[in-house]
């Protein structure tokens, strides 16, 4: 099932947020810091949209949040911006990421938000390109990262 994430599926969240910091290459240079993590997770779950998909016994299993933001040159436009993406290796196979995406696109666009972005790190998965874009999504910006 894919639902709104509530309160009590937060320590789900950032067990699973731990889960996928560990697979990016942030976690080469900055550790975990739970107290960060757990701010960023509350803020998304009551302030903006968190959409978990979860198994047979509510238990979430697959993340997915966005920062609603003024759009960075039009302030008169809103933008969903994704925070968190993460489905635990045994529902990857599945459309649970699909469904929490078409489900977060509702709710974008009854909360008032014209831009929805998705991101996709150099970690994540090749056919995830060919995904979004059947999805409607267009290639719009690459990221490079330094850190000293």
């Amino acid at each position: 099932m894919i639902r709104c994430a509530v309160a009590k599926d937060i320590p789900a969240i950032m067990e699973m947020s731990r889960e996928f910091y560990n697979t990016t290459d942030y976690a080469k240079f900055a550790p975990f810091d739970e107290g960060t993590v757990l701010d960023l997770v509350e803020s998304v779950v009551f302030h903006g949209i968190f959409v978990v998909g979860t198994d047979n016994n509510d238990v979430p299993v697959g993340i997915l949040g966005f920062v609603l933001t003024p759009f960075i040159f039009n302030r008169n436009i809103l933008s969903c911006v994704e925070a968190i993406w993460y489905v635990k290796e045994d529902f990857r196979k599945s459309t649970m990421g699909i469904g929490m995406i078409r489900y977060a696109d509702k709710l974008r666009k009854l909360r008032g938000a014209k831009h929805f972005q998705l991101a996709r790190l150099n970690t994540s998965p090749e056919c995830l390109d060919k995904i979004l874009e059947k999805l409607g999504f267009n290639f719009s910006e690459k990221y490079f990262s330094k850190v000293d």
